[in-house]
């Protein structure tokens, strides 16, 4: 790919797709949370109805699972309404998430501007690149990324050159679509 190559684009950020990363980040880091505490719960009841010297009168292991089982259900419920609880608050205190910003992202880097702010990130500073089925996330730490939505790209061919950007400056540490 020659030196010239630029992908360029202005959007304006929606809060669902904000919320949307948001939900995948979330997922990809604490999915096995969830997965113990389903696991776990139903684990215990099984122990302490069958492993403990004293039977209690009339509570089945079915009973104790019909129990605890909405009760982990309205965690998991309960993790992902506070999820867009936050989200929806930060979305809407933060100017810079909201305002219409123009990337360029070269062979030097992602160059970003709006009204608020600006900044250049070279390839160097991306801990990871990760391509979702509806945006691009630019990874700058384990926890904090910038989010490329696909729909500000005008062609299928904007978002190959960008896989092709990508691929070519970030190296191992990049999980893309069609690559």
């Amino acid at each position: 790919m020659e030196n010239s190559a630029r992908v360029e684009a202005e959007y304006q950020l929606q809060f669902s797709e904000f919320y949307r990363a948001l939900r995948w980040y979330a997922w990809r880091k604490y999915w096995w949370h969830y997965c113990i505490l389903c696991g776990s719960v139903p684990a215990g009841a099984f122990a302490t109805h069958h492993f403990t010297k004293t039977e209690l009168p009339g509570i089945s292991f079915a009973l104790i699972l019909v129990a605890v089982i909405p009760i982990v259900l309205l965690l998991g419920v309960y993790m992902y309404w506070e999820l867009y609880r936050k989200a929806k608050r930060q979305f809407r205190t933060s100017g810079t998430l909201s305002e219409v910003r123009r990337t360029v992202i070269s062979h030097e880097g992602l160059e970003s501007s709006s009204a608020r702010s600006s900044g250049k990130l070279a390839w160097a500073v991306f801990y990871e690149v990760i391509e979702t089925p509806e945006s691009f996330l630019f990874f700058t730490s384990n926890t904090v990324f910038i989010l490329l939505p696909k729909r500000i790209f005008s062609s299928e061919e904007q978002i190959h050159s960008l896989r092709a950007l990508v691929a070519q400056n970030v190296g191992s540490k990049v999980r893309l679509r069609g690559m």
